[in-house]
């Protein structure tokens, strides 16, 4: 039996920043990089059926960690219209979500950056950690926009609040981030703007299938009576979620 000579020193250990362990173990993140095939369950027609689709589940993690955001802020901000934005070119691996809650604050963090800059730049940055489970819904860990931003050849953000517009943009995985650019926007409105384009060199396959995406914006509506959900200018909205469409069934 042969024994392993070769022997490691502090030479070989090596340090990655956040950005390259995510896209270099993306797996640990998000899930399977393997385009794989799984039994979907879908609301067509008004019916519930199975069907057989093939992607890659980190693809499909990306895309709803920015969505799962806005569910999020909708469900913490007491706010009555409630209005989710999906645009969605699944086979491209491009995506735009907008949503018109309170709007990702625009203020400088105590590090010193602004602070969606933190929000969507850095790993383990968060609101959820002070243990108040009013804090949020679904995101827990602090890291689900900053994943999508670290696989995306661009990452763009458009934020209004407190009377103003914050725009930034995170180049190659936000290898490159662009000082954000603020003004005064004439109107009141508020809300949380984002599109990204998904790398091609992080994952097997950027595509996803286009019925999917589109079921998981029927699956919002539903799961979320009130909300309305528009996907590529279709809106979906159930005022008692599932009991609407058993009455229909």
């Amino acid at each position: 039996m042969k024994k392993n000579t070769k022997s490691y020193t502090e030479k070989d250990i090596e340090v990655l920043s956040d950005r390259n362990h995510v896209r270099l173990r993306l797996p640990v993140y998000a899930g399977s990089t393997t385009l794989s095939e799984y039994s979907v369950p879908l609301f067509i027609n008004n019916s519930f059926e199975i069907s057989q689709m093939s992607f890659v589940p980190a693809v499909y993690k990306c895309v709803g960690e920015i969505i799962d955001n806005s569910v999020d802020e909708f469900a913490q901000s007491g706010q009555r219209d409630k209005h989710l934005i999906i645009e969605a070119q699944p086979l491209l691996g491009t995506y735009a979500i907008k949503d018109n809650g309170r709007g990702v604050p625009i203020g400088k963090h105590k590090t010193g950056k602004y602070t969606p800059e933190i929000v969507f730049g850095s790993l383990r940055s968060g609101r959820n950690f002070s243990g108040d489970k009013t804090s949020g819904v679904i995101g827990m860990n602090g890291m689900g926009s900053s994943i999508t931003c670290f696989c995306s050849t661009a990452f763009y953000v458009d934020i209004h609040r407190d009377k103003k517009r914050y725009r930034q943009t995170f180049i190659d995985g936000a290898l490159k981030i662009r000082p954000p650019s603020i003004r005064k926007a004439s109107s009141g409105k508020s809300g949380t703007a984002i599109s990204f384009q998904l790398d091609n060199q992080v994952f097997e396959d950027v595509t996803l299938p286009e019925t999917l995406i589109h079921n998981r914006a029927i699956e919002l509506a539903l799961t979320n009576p009130g909300i309305t959900v528009e996907y590529n200018k279709k809106k979906y909205k159930f005022r008692k979620g599932f009991e609407d469409v058993v009455k229909k069934i």
